[in-house]
C-alpha cells in the first residue's frame, strides 16, 4: 500500500507540473491575461480626417508578449520578446500617422517562455 501510495504520489507531482486547461477558450484566457502583465508601449496618432477635417487620436500599444496558437499540439505558446531603449523612450508621445518611421515598434527576437495547453 505504501508503495502505491508513493507512486500516485510522484505521478501526481510529475503530472502537475504540467497545467491543463479544461478547453481552448481558458487556455486563450490564460494566455492574454498573461500576455497583458508583461511590458507595454503606449503612444498616439494624430491624424486629421480628411472628410470632416477633424482631428482624430488613436491610442494604439505594443506588448512584448504574445500568444501564438499551435492546433496540432493543443496548446497557446506564450511567447516574450525585447522592447529597445529607443523604442521605451518614444512610448507616450503623439505622432503623426504617416511617419511610421518615428513611432515605436513591436518587440522582437521572441522566444517561447510558456504553454497554455488545453485537453478538449
Amino acid at each position: 500500500m505504501k508503495k502505491y501510495l508513493s507512486n500516485c504520489s510522484i505521478a501526481l507531482f510529475i503530472g502537475g507540473c504540467s497545467v491543463r486547461y479544461p478547453s481552448k477558450e481558458h487556455a486563450i484566457t490564460a494566455c492574454q491575461e498573461w500576455q497583458k502583465r508583461g511590458e507595454v508601449i503606449k503612444f498616439k496618432y494624430a491624424e486629421i480626417d480628411w472628410r470632416t477635417g477633424v482631428e482624430r487620436i488613436s491610442h494604439p500599444h505594443f506588448y512584448n508578449r504574445k500568444c501564438q496558437y499551435e492546433p496540432t499540439t493543443r496548446q497557446f505558446l506564450g511567447k516574450e520578446g525585447e522592447f529597445t531603449e529607443q523604442d521605451r523612450a518614444k512610448a507616450k508621445k503623439i505622432y503623426n500617422r504617416f511617419e511610421q518611421k518615428e513611432h515605436p515598434i513591436t518587440a522582437r527576437n521572441f522566444q517561447t517562455v510558456k504553454n497554455f495547453r488545453y485537453i478538449l
